[in-house]
């Protein structure tokens, strides 16, 4: 229940809340309007003992933060004579970070070869001119012919800021001081952030000159200023201040009108309050009358929290909403002679109007409120309503600017809908929490309440509510993200195998590896844990949002730099960042304390890695969709769109909602329309293009004047639901009702295709699909247009790209089909975004025709809805049109039905075409799902893509047998065609699908459950195994199966051993072997009897050319370890064998790969492993008697000492893998790649390179080179 009082307080509780009534405790039900209610006074403290500490943020520019590895050390090592790679070592970095210092920042030269070239290759004085002139750090690399990361370290050796200022010293205050609250409430009330500072708008000469002196006093630098538009516009530039601004006070201001009171003012004592609200007063506030001091703002939060805090110190105030035409505002004044009184005498303002007031009140006779009566520290006022609320739940929760989050989506989904998050915009997991000296714990857990709120709801029994999260690629957590609904991580979750109330409480990763042991081979789980992985993050669909950017470093093969959300800033790898990459293994990239960056290739082959395992996650064009927003989003960023609606159809801006109607194509075709296949042989020779071609077909196919009259009634009736509809969230409705945004779409394309004799999927049909669509485009935005004239443009229409058709000529003339020159003057319409294509799953089969734009599923599949409509039997669809064309052509339609029953039942059918009661004639024209490669289910949606000013919810389905690289062509396919994301599913990869042709959408797990199954099976069906065994069909069978057993026993045999199974648990050690490819990693693992049971090798990049057949030829060890070889004859067999490259290891000549392995076991087998580095020895040391202890030492760190390393329970040897990203090859300048990896191939070399494991090695001047990363072989 909900209390409002007369002077603007609310207060909501429990109906049994007690509050103070008619100076008497009442139930918070008992309370009527007209009870006087009792108000506290003053209850903040005059002080407190500790003072709110802030957090600071790194001094000096940002690129240097966080560095754990110094100038200093690097340049000592170098001193010493130790190579980049023995620096890197040494340091535990990167061999890349240390090429970059020494070269870049230290022009030191390389010790040995391999290393980056000393000095820069470019012109210092150029990039300074460049610099000093204002170009960005792209546009100087370009000028340049460098890369950007060159030109950023080498302003970062210079101490340049990427606005050519060189960076100043400023200082950060550690705790909140008067001045800087009042700054801070000059800055909630009238400032903003500025590119690069902290920016404030005044009016007054003497609030500009305070501003200065507060900023001299707090940071050490003072305020620039511009007189511009009737106000001053004063910038304190530092990007240090500004990070340090953000980190503190950033959440409190996001926009003008999402302003709240900054949590520290909230904890701090009287003095601060009262200096916060005089700079607050100051720059957004009046003084009526001399005497009357008001604050305005839109932000009902923030007038919310000032009222408490004008409560808190002793003021009695009063809050009121002013309602107009633009927008509502409110506000909040403090009332009664007490209030005034204490208002001025502690509160004033900055400028002269504090002294007038002063003057004003001074001997005047103040009138007493009229809102109840003000007694000391009690204020009554009286109840003018007690309301009922909608129910909620309580949480023990606080989040940062939002706090009514959770309670919005609880009432969004009661009224039946899906909800879009923007996750990415959450601080990363380990990122610093400033008031509270703690940790973020990462957007991830924020999904799971979501996830659980939503499961809790389930639309009120009837309905469950879906949500699609999306996170930007570049946040941190991505990778957590990502594997967020994979198998592994559902069960560790589901199955709760980090339970800290468990005692054998593990940590998360320890819960993935038990989770992954109960994965078999072959990705698949037993049955009874199925839900267990499926009920994860279960109310979700998950897509990322990725950029151009990581596009254009995945198709470069460079790595990739996350952003920090909170102080959009490169993100700085804490502790936490090592930790979740670790667990989804890219580990190897992640160094504590330096910039975040993978490759964007791994990245990449995780996002598709998950979409092949079972759909999740899709991906969405974030870029491209905000670049065809009808809003320019760099102009107007209050529009940007963040995330989609849960099908991914809907780009949505913030609180805005879905409101889709669909044209049903199938009823559109003309009576008398040509078939295609007809047409096209008599009349295609008569056009000149196969689009004039396919536009003169749909003349004669088409109704169009049916057509045209249902784009215009639809889009209509959707305009006038907008208008029409009631909204449970204020925000919502009031976006709604800007915006206007309607998606009039289509369903049923794939049966107006076999009506018109068209193949889904071809060419003719991907043009009828790119035609329609435009048409339903440009007619309904003239409808729309016709809107705007009878009842007017949406109210944000000022700032979308319609008021200014020739600023954004391209995009207006694609979605209008009008000339641009002919409206420059705006184009008035009514709805800013007109056209969409959802999935229409129930609304076609309530219109009896094809969902959306997808094809037919099948002409005959099973649909699992939920278990209280289908009972126990899963429900049988036939696909409605196939039947009628059955029928008409005189088919036996329970036939066809039967046959293809008992198929399924089987696991057996496979579409139309196997079917033998349907003629051939009319099975060809049933186009479906499964016929589909990924790239044809793509093509449409790209083709559609080109009418639709919002964006397509289509999956691009796959068989069960398609491969990740599959689903990676679609991936890039819809990007360069200009799609705007990717949903992919691969049939059978979940239990509980929603179509599906088979009776099981998985095989068995195991045999014991296969077992099971059928023992049950047996039992339903013959009444036990013993009628079963008696039955006379059975005992026929199992006759013919023994005979053919027999026959095969009869014919010669091959007995192979069998490799004994392998136990939960082995100990084993790991040696480096140095080779001529890089460093080998072996490790040998015992059985309990102490004799080698399994050996894993690792080199090189994982994937890698050289890994790759280094891990086969470890598997074949393997297998023959554990079959019964002896292992001193696989020490025969690899010992000895020869490649190009050669090295050296403790003494002994390495003179392959194989060599290294037969080598590191034969050490094992005879116990050699800690056996030291033979030195050199003249006759005289010989002579002398020196002992074989003095003659071998141990290998200084810069070497490889082949020592062993306890592997413990290990299953895996460590990687040692280079820094860079796996790149394209590239055969060097004016060569030819493929030519070049070839070449080497021919020649016995390996083509990868054993540094950074790229495919980009050439010959320069006879040696092996690697472009990516600078590695050499001389």
């Amino acid at each position: 229940m909900t209390l409002r009082t007369e002077g603007g307080l609310s207060v909501r509780g429990t109906p049994n809340h007690r509050l103070l009534v008619d100076g008497e405790w009442a139930r918070l039900d008992e309370v009527e309007a007209g009870n006087a209610v009792s108000i506290r006074l003053g209850w903040l403290p005059e002080t407190t003992e500790d003072a709110v500490e802030l957090e600071t943020v790194e001094a000096g520019p940002r690129w240097a933060s966080g560095r754990t590895v110094s100038n200093d050390a690097v340049a000592e090592l170098h001193a010493a004579g130790l190579s980049d790679y023995a620096i890197a070592e040494q340091l535990d970095s990167s061999p890349s970070t240390v090429q970059r210092r020494r070269a870049d920042e230290l022009d030191l030269p390389a010790n040995g070869p391999g290393g980056r070239p000393a000095g820069r290759s470019f012109e210092a004085d150029r990039l300074h001119e460049l610099h000093e002139r204002g170009h960005t750090d792209a546009e100087i690399a370009a000028e340049l012919g460098v890369h950007q990361t060159t030109v950023r370290n080498a302003r970062a050796a210079e101490s340049l800021s990427a606005n050519g200022r060189a960076a100043k010293s400023v200082t950060q205050p550690e705790t909140l001081s008067t001045d800087l609250a009042e700054l801070l409430g000059l800055w909630i009330g009238d400032g903003s952030i500025h590119e690069d500072g902290i920016r404030f708008h005044v009016a007054r000469e003497e609030t500009l000159e305070r501003v200065d002196r507060l900023s001299r006093d707090l940071f050490d630098t003072g305020a620039d200023w511009t007189w511009s538009d009737g106000c001053y516009e004063a910038v304190i530039h530092s990007h240090e201040i500004k990070r340090f601004w953000l980190r503190n006070f950033g959440d409190a201001k996001p926009s003008s009108a999402e302003a709240t009171v900054p949590e520290a003012v909230r904890e701090a004592d009287r003095d601060r309050v009262y200096a916060f609200v005089r700079g607050l007063f100051s720059a957004d506030g009046t003084l009526s009358k001399d005497r009357y001091p008001r604050l305005y703002s839109a932000s009902e939060e923030l007038i919310d929290g000032v009222h408490q805090l004008l409560l808190g110190v002793g003021i009695p105030a009063t809050k009121w909403e002013w309602e107009n035409d633009d927008r509502d505002y409110y506000t909040v004044a403090p009332t009664d002679a007490a209030g005034l009184t204490r208002y001025a005498e502690h509160v004033g303002f900055i400028d002269e109007r504090g002294e007038t007031m002063v003057d004003a009140i001074a001997g005047a006779d103040l009138e007493e409120t009229t809102c109840g009566d003000v007694d000391g520290s009690e204020w009554t006022q009286e109840v003018v309503a007690v309301e009922e609320s909608p129910p909620a739940t309580v949480y023990d929760v606080t989040v940062a600017k939002d706090h009514e989050y959770v309670a919005n989506g609880v009432v969004s989904h009661n009224s039946g809908g899906g909800m879009g998050y923007a996750f990415w915009q959450l601080r990363p997991y380990g990122d610093a929490v400033g008031s509270t000296g703690g940790i973020a714990s990462g957007p991830i857990t924020f999904m799971r309440t979501f996830d659980q709120m939503c499961e809790t709801i389930a639309q009120g029994g009837a309905r469950r509510g879906a949500q699609m999260g999306v996170m930007r690629v570049s946040h941190p957590d991505v990778i957590q993200f990502i594997h967020s609904k994979n198998k592994d991580v559902s069960l560790a979750h589901s199955l709760r195998l980090n339970d800290p109330d468990d005692f054998t409480h593990n940590s998360f990763a320890d819960a993935l590896e038990e989770a992954r042991e109960l994965i078999d081979d072959e990705g698949r789980v037993p049955e009874h844990l199925r839900n267990a992985v499926e009920g994860h993050l279960s109310n979700f669909n998950i897509s990322v949002g990725v950029t151009d950017d990581f596009m254009e470093a995945l198709y470069a093969g460079e790595e990739f730099t996350f952003t920090n959300p909170r102080t959009g800033e490169p993100h700085v790898a804490t502790p936490e960042t090592k930790e979740i990459y670790d667990m989804f293994g890219l580990g190897e990239y992640v160094e504590v304390g330096e910039v975040l960056s993978i490759p964007a290739q791994e990245l990449w082959d995780d996002m598709i890695e998950g979409a092949h395992e079972n759909g999740e996650p899709g991906v969405i064009y974030l870029e491209r969709v905000n670049k065809e927003h009808s809003f320019d989003v760099e102009e107007n960023p209050s529009h940007r769109i963040l995330a989609t609606n849960p099908c991914g159809e809907q780009p949505l801006e913030e609180y805005e909602a879905c409101n889709l109607g669909h044209i049903n194509l199938s009823t559109l075709a003309s009576l008398d329309a040509p078939d295609w296949r007809v047409w096209s042989a008599e009349h295609a020779d008569e056009y000149d293009s196969h689009e004039a071609a396919v536009d003169a077909f749909l003349e004669e196919a088409i109704d169009f004047a049916e057509f045209d009259e249902r784009i215009a009634y639809g889009t209509r009736f959707l305009e006038n639901v907008v208008t029409m509809s009631d909204f449970p969230v204020e925000k919502i409705e009031q976006k709604v009702r800007d915006m206007r945004k309607i998606g009039l779409g289509i369903m049923g394309l794939a049966q107006l295709y076999i009506q018109l004799g068209v193949r889904y999927g071809s060419e003719e049909g991907n043009e009828i699909a790119r035609q329609l669509m435009t048409h339903i485009n440009h007619e309904s935005k003239s409808t729309s247009h016709e809107l705007a004239e009878e009842r007017g443009v949406f109210n944000d229409w000022a700032d979308s790209k319609y008021a200014t058709p020739t600023e954004h000529r391209e995009w207006f003339e694609h979605h209008t089909g009008l000339d641009a020159d002919e409206w420059a003057d705006g184009y008035p319409i009514r709805n800013h975004n007109t056209t969409t294509i959802a999935p229409t799953g129930t609304t076609s089969m309530i219109g009896n025709t094809t969902g959306g734009c997808e094809p037919i599923y099948n002409v005959a599949f099973y649909k699992n809805v939920s278990d209280d409509v289908q009972g126990d039997e899963m429900l049988v669809e036939f696909d409605d049109y196939f039947l009628r064309t059955l029928e008409a052509n005189d088919v036996d339609v329970d036939a066809v039905k039967r046959e293809a029953q008992e198929q399924m039942a089987e696991n057996e059918f496979d579409g139309v075409e196997g079917l033998e009661t349907v003629p051939d004639a009319i099975g060809e024209l049933f186009v479906v799902t499964g016929d589909l490669s990924g790239i044809e289910h793509a093509a449409v949606q790209c083709a559609c893509q080109e009418g639709v000013d919002s964006a397509i919810s289509k999956t691009c389905n796959f068989p069960n047998d398609a491969t990740a690289a599959d689903m990676e062509e679609v991936y890039r396919y819809i990007y360069d065609h200009g799609g705007k994301g990717v949903t992919v599913y691969r049939d059978g990869t979940r239990s509980k699908q929603v179509l599906t042709t088979r009776a099981k959408n998985t095989e068995f797990a195991d045999e014991a459950e296969a077992a099971e199954t059928i023992v049950e099976q047996i039992r339903e069906v013959f009444g036990g195994l013993e009628a079963f065994l008696d039955n006379e069909d059975v005992q026929t069978a199992v006759d013919t199966e023994i005979s053919a057993l027999l026959e095969s026993a009869d014919r010669p045999q091959v007995d192979y051993t069998e490799t004994r199974p392998r136990p939960d648990s082995l100990s084993g050690v790991t040696q480096r072997v140095e080779t001529g490819y890089g460093k080998l990693y072996v490790t040998i693992n015992e059985d309990e009897d102490g004799r080698p049971f399994e050996l894993f090798a690792n080199i090189g990049h994982s994937g890698g050319y050289t890994n790759s057949f280094t891990e086969a030829l470890a598997k074949v060890i393997s297998t023959a370890l554990r079959s019964g070889v002896d292992p001193e004859e696989i020490v025969d067999e690899l010992q000895g064998t020869r490649s190009p490259k050669v090295a050296w290891d403790k003494g002994e000549q390495i003179q392959s790969i194989p060599d290294a392995i037969g080598t590191a076991l034969r050490r094992y087998l005879d116990d050699e492993i800690d056996k030291g580095i033979p030195q050199q020895q003249s006759l005289d040391d010989v002579e002398g008697g020196t002992s074989n202890n003095d003659a071998t030492t141990d290998a200084p760190p810069s070497q490889t000492d082949g020592g062993a390393v306890d592997a413990g329970s290990s299953t895996e040897p460590p990687v040692d893998a280079g820094p860079s990203a796996e790149s394209p090859v590239d055969a060097g300048p004016g060569g030819d790649d493929s030519d070049v990896t070839q070449d080497l191939i021919a020649a016995g070399e390996s083509p990868e390179c054993p540094e950074c494991g790229g495919m980009n090695l050439y010959f320069s001047e006879g040696c092996k080179t690697c472009e990516s990363c600078g590695w050499s072989e001389c």
